[in-house]
This record gives C-alpha cells, sequence and structure tokens, in this order.
C-alpha cells in the first residue's frame, strides 16, 4: 500500500499489517511476490469471491466499470460452493444483496441465481424459484433470469422448460395481485426478446383468480375483441333484417318469407 503526502520528500511504503486493524477471517496471507508496492497478498475463500462477483460482477479484485455480461468464467467460486452443498445458502445471499440494495447491476444477480437453478441440487433449485420474485422484482430482470438461464442449457444442467422451471416461472405471475400484474404486464411488455406471451404459452401457467385471467388473456390476445364502430353501424340493420320476419309472425300482419 502506497502513501503520498505533499510535504514528504518521496513515497514510502508500508506493509498492509501495520496499518490495517480489520480482521479478515476469510483471508489467509501468502507468501510475498517481492514486489515494491505489493508486499502482502491475501487468498480468500469461496464465498468472499462469490459476494464479490455479485458486487462487481467479477471475481478478481479489480472493478472495471464497462464489464461485459457476465460468464462461466466469473462463476467460478459459485460452482465450488454449490459442490460442496452450499446451494441453499447462496440462494439466499443473492436474495438478501437483491433486497438490500447492494448491487449496481442486477446483472450479476440473475445470472448468480439462474446459475443455480440451473446446476444447483434440488434444494437449491427449489429455493432459487421460490425466491425468484425477491431477486426479480421486474419483468426487466425477469427476462434476463430467462435468457441466461436459456443460455446455460448448452452447459447441460436441468432441462430447458422442465416440470420445476415452469412451476417457477408461473409462479412468477400467479403470486402478484392482479393490478400489479396487468402493471406489469403493460409497462414491461417487452425485454431482451422475451414478451409475456410467449413465457405464459411456454410455462402453462393457470390463472387463479378471475382477474389474473384476465390479465393473461389480454397479453396472449384471447379476449373477445370489440367490434369497430363501423362494423357495428353496418351489423345494426343486418340484426334489424334477421328479426323482422319474427316480429311479423308475432304480430300476424306478415308471414316469414322462406
Amino acid at each position: 500500500v502506497i502513501f503520498s503526502s505533499p510535504n514528504a520528500p518521496s513515497t514510502f511504503s508500508l506493509p498492509l499489517a501495520q496499518h490495517n486493524t480489520m480482521s479478515y477471517r476469510s483471508a489467509t496471507p501468502m507468501e510475498t511476490d517481492g514486489g515494491e508496492a505489493t508486499q502482502f497478498k491475501y487468498r480468500v475463500d469461496s464465498a468472499a469471491r462469490f459476494r464479490r462477483f455479485l458486487v462487481l460482477g467479477t471475481e478478481d479484485p479489480i472493478y472495471c466499470s464497462n464489464n461485459s455480461v457476465p460468464g462461466l468464467g466469473s462463476v467460478v467460486a459459485l460452482r465450488e460452493l454449490l459442490s460442496g452443498g452450499q446451494g441453499v445458502k447462496c440462494v439466499e445471499t443473492i436474495a438478501a444483496f437483491a433486497t438490500e440494495g447492494r448491487v449496481a447491476k442486477q446483472d450479476s444477480l440473475t445470472f448468480a441465481l439462474a446459475y443455480c437453478a440451473r446446476f444447483g441440487d434440488t434444494p437449491t433449485r427449489t429455493k432459487a424459484y421460490e425466491l425468484l420474485g425477491k431477486v426479480c422484482g421486474i419483468p426487466t430482470t425477469f427476462f434476463s433470469f430467462l435468457e441466461f438461464f436459456k443460455a446455460l442449457g448448452s452447459e447441460g444442467g436441468s432441462k430447458q422448460w422442465g416440470r420445476m422451471h415452469r412451476r417457477g416461472v408461473a409462479a412468477w405471475y400467479t403470486s402478484q395481485p392482479a393490478t400489479r400484474l396487468a402493471m406489469q404486464m403493460t409497462k414491461y411488455a417487452n425485454r431482451n426478446g422475451w414478451t409475456h406471451r410467449d413465457v405464459l404459452r411456454l410455462c402453462h401457467a393457470v390463472p387463479l383468480t378471475p382477474a389474473q385471467n384476465a390479465c393473461f388473456s389480454y397479453v396472449c390476445n384471447t379476449s373477445k375483441k370489440r367490434a369497430h364502430p363501423a362494423d357495428e353501424a353496418g351489423a345494426a340493420p343486418a340484426a334489424a333484417a334477421s328479426r323482422a320476419p319474427a316480429v311479423a309472425a308475432a304480430a300476424g300482419s306478415a308471414v316469414a318469407p322462406v
């Protein structure tokens, strides 16, 4: 660590251990490489690197503002945690970071959640879909989750649209009140190449209330559409003509034509 002062004749360096009083529970000292500015290095465990990825979007100790979309090389620590049976804890950490607003971008959270839902064990996947609504509160992040989940399919894991995935995605819709669901479907009609119509047809969501059914029908274009005023004007004389024979027969003034 380099300290400089405008009154000092030259720059001097001090080891990190001499001025930092913080305790690093997950850090262990490594051998120095003889560098002038870097006299001590610390190796962090998988949990610390995973939290670093959630916040910075990378496991490296250097942050770049133009980080690209997360990839498999960015979740080495998460892969180690999943193989160690800590998948449920990882999902809970993702949800905590999302609800507490501890990240600047949501891509790292949605990618990590999609990775857990794709490659985690059964308890991890169940927890991932259970907390899907908390991590992906709006369709923008929800569709990003679906896109990441689809992209990870080339690496194996669970089925693309298996039973658990369909139920978890459908629950994102059915667990919301109808008023909020209507706002979500109209304000965020499509994002990242996904539409609500595509998702509903893939997950086979079943509405729980008539209000949810109206929302589903609206986006899937299955509701009965109102006729154009011009069509209604043209249909009125035809309807009246069709009723004329019955009215005439009832009144006894005419016989209905054959």
